[in-house]
């Protein structure tokens, strides 16, 4: 028999246990299901707070190997230890996960573990390592959130070829990175392996890095790469990727020009990082998924998808920790902006 709830939430990251905890605190008899055995989704494993904590350690890095002799002090003999890098990180992470388990536990809010599918209206069906389990409810909220895209041909392997998820499990720093995508994933990764000593190539199909940026962020942006040391080739085209004992080889092909250029990477080279669709649901195939923000989910009257499918984690909560309702942008009282007539 299916085990009954008010409220069903699929995935557990800022989006999916913020409002989680809301509905337990509404009086909701809540179910929150993620895959993961940690809580707090890809921005607290796998995003925001990894990548900010290997940012933070370059800076030290930085600041220690150089940076110091501004402010007249003096570091002999700084080195890094990569290993301990890593496991700060890491305390970083299980510290905020631990943190989102306390608050579902004080909420009150039933965490179960495995993948949840819709199967139907107002039914869950979830795959965990205990089997499957019908769920029901009246309310569903899908905060799947988003993996490792790839791009078509390029296949990464976790050895050579790598996403951004396996960049961050690395165990050492690479004599050399080709990081396929400028946008704020790829930048922010090429800064911190740069910063570390590795000599980084970074390619942008468009012709600009971070293109959805305001054009003047992003001439900033690039002028700061390349004082760093850092090789950027924008309005190029990853071609063929040849694997060999050495390392990996990649084509570059200008996409105006049409000519090419090869570009030889280290031990690991890198796949693109940029955050791509989470897993289909309701009969819906893997990576064709398309969920409108802040809306009723295709016809289901009850099942509802948060807004980090499309604005990122910082917009599927409110300004309180409360999540936001389909008006709140609308309706929230704009500061920033003069009136046509007073």
């Amino acid at each position: 028999m299916p085990d009954n709830f008010d409220l069903i939430v699929i995935g557990a990251g800022p989006g999916g246990y913020v409002a989680a905890r809301r509905g337990a605190q509404l009086g909701l008899k809540t179910a929150l299901v993620e895959k993961e055995t940690r809580l707090g989704g890809t921005c607290l494993l796998r995003g925001c707070i990894p990548t900010k904590a290997l940012i933070h350690a370059a800076e030290v890095w930085n600041l220690c190997r150089a940076g110091a002799r501004t402010f007249g002090v003096s570091v002999e003999g700084a080195t890094f230890d990569w290993a301990r890098v890593r496991k700060r990180v890491q305390m970083a992470t299980t510290k905020g996960s631990k943190g989102v388990d306390l608050l579902m536990k004080s909420a009150g809010v039933t965490v179960i573990q495995g993948t949840g599918r819709l199967d139907g209206p107002g039914r869950v069906q979830v795959t965990g390592p205990e089997g499957r389990q019908s769920l029901t409810a009246a309310k569903i909220i899908l905060a799947t959130g988003s993996y490792a895209a790839g791009l078509p041909g390029i296949s990464p392997d976790g050895n050579q070829i790598l996403t951004s998820d396996h960049l961050l499990e690395i165990d050492h720093v690479p004599a050399s990175l080709t990081v396929l995508g400028a946008g704020a994933v790829g930048v922010e990764l090429a800064c911190i392996m740069q910063s570390f000593g590795c000599k980084v190539t970074l390619v942008e199909l468009l012709d600009r890095v971070l293109p959805l940026e305001d054009p003047d962020c992003s001439e900033v942006v690039e002028k700061a790469l390349k004082r760093q040391g850092m090789v950027v080739r924008t309005g190029c085209q990853a071609g063929e990727l040849e694997t060999t004992a050495s390392g990996v080889k990649c084509t570059l092909k200008k996409v105006t020009s049409g000519t090419s250029e090869e570009v030889p990477s280290g031990r690991r080279g890198a796949a693109p990082g940029y955050e791509g669709p989470g897993p289909g649901y309701g009969g819906r195939e893997a990576g064709q998924a398309r969920f409108h923000p802040d809306r009723r989910f295709h016809g289901n009257h009850n099942s509802w998808s948060v807004c980090d499918r499309r604005y990122r984690a910082h917009a599927a909560t409110g300004p309180c920790g409360q999540p936001r309702s389909p008006d709140s942008r609308r309706s929230r009282r704009r500061t920033d902006r003069a009136p046509a007539k007073v």
